[in-house]
């Protein structure tokens, strides 16, 4: 009865399922699915013992067969959504790197860095390696580039670079594929990066670069935040509100972390509860119709998760806010497993890999069931 009151739960185990039949085949562990498979078939013939016969077993089978064909299908969908992703990645054909020698790196700063104790780390697009030998763009694929910073100066430029800035460095650097032989690295499909660069603070330099207009609006909002209150707190407001721990230094992130509330510095629906009741009480006290309220909600929701960097977390609670909002508009009652079913399929639909990255799956759990 669980399942047949709710469609769009059994939608998104289904999806789920197909997406890790998947991997498993990518994997050669084809033993698993058998066993998936063969648990399926005994839990359906112990189900024979709860009727009287075998025709009001296919009774109650034809009854429910639309849960039925909706587990096919999305099995089906979600073994295929995979199949496909994996295929497009792979045939991307990223440069293979050689990891023993030394290049000259040059990129741009994706965002600002984040520090810890003794070491920062950055993102960098459009980069270039350079050898005595070759000189190799990446131009399709990221960089993501671990600093020593033991000896650096806290002065340095470094710590104040903003995304749009050019990096020029020299260090190591090896390939990171999405795809191994055992596992599926999906934080770095996520942030669209397949090499990553280990070098030392005394080998980098900052040169002013362009920021792009998204990038502008976050600086402006930055700006706001640390004309307004001391710059240790402005960093703190400032990741509460984006998500973006650039600006906490590394004793406060221990604190959070030891405290046992590191997850307020992750966006999810803290916020996105917070920013639509507020434009919904403004949208009512200007006498706009809920219908239209929740449109403008959309709107700035998908604005939000743009600057926020489209994290899973805040996609999925800014989806879960609008299907709220949606019920309340057109009079429907409201169901969370149902909301968060929902917006778990439009998710996986767009990125299947989002099965496999953490902060997907631990913001799905954690949402209120009443």
């Amino acid at each position: 009865m669980f399942a047949h009151f709710r469609p769009l739960f059994v939608a998104f185990l289904s999806l789920a399922l197909g997406i890790y039949v998947a991997e498993l085949f990518r994997e050669g562990k084809t033993i698993y699915t058998y066993i998936i498979v063969a648990v399926i078939a005994i839990l359906i013939v112990l189900s024979l013992f709860h009727f009287s016969s075998k025709s009001k077993f296919f009774d109650y089978l034809w009854k429910n067969i639309k849960v039925i064909v909706v587990f096919a299908v999305f099995v089906v969908i979600g073994f295929s959504s995979f199949t496909i992703t994996k295929f497009n990645i792979e045939s991307q054909q990223n440069i293979r790197v050689n990891s023993s020698i030394t290049y000259n790196i040059v990129g741009e700063l994706r965002f600002s860095p984040i520090k810890y104790e003794n070491r920062m780390t950055m993102f960098l697009d459009e980069v270039t390696l350079i050898s005595a030998s070759e000189s190799i763009e990446l131009e399709s694929s990221g960089m993501y580039v671990v600093v020593n910073t033991t000896e650096i100066n806290e002065n340095s430029k470094l710590f104040s670079a903003r995304a749009g800035d050019v990096v020029l460095l020299n260090g190591k650097v090896k390939n990171s594929d999405v795809f191994s032989k055992n596992d599926v690295f999906a934080y770095a499909y996520k942030s669209n990066f397949r090499y990553t660069a280990y070098v030392e603070s005394d080998c980098l330099k900052i040169i002013d670069g362009t920021q792009s207009g998204i990038d502008r609006v976050r600086q402006y909002l930055k700006d706001i935040f640390y004309s307004s209150m001391d710059a240790r707190y402005a960093g703190l407001a400032y990741a509460l509100f984006i998500g973006d721990v650039s600006g906490i230094d590394y004793d406060m992130q221990l604190n959070f972390k030891y405290s046992g509330i590191a997850h307020l510095l992750a966006v999810s629906g803290l916020n996105t509860a917070l920013l639509a009741m507020v434009l919904m009480w403004i949208f009512k006290r200007c006498k706009i119709k809920p219908k239209y309220g929740v449109l403008f909600v959309a709107l700035f929701l998908a604005f939000y998760c743009v600057l926020c960097d489209f994290a899973p977390s805040v996609m999925r609670a800014s989806l879960m806010s609008v299907f709220l909002l949606l019920g309340q508009a057109f009079g429907k009652q409201s169901d969370n497993i149902s909301s968060v079913s929902l917006a778990g399929i439009i998710l996986l639909l767009l990125s299947p890999m989002f099965l496999f990255d953490l902060s997907f799956l631990l913001s799905l759990p954690v949402t209120p069931i009443p």
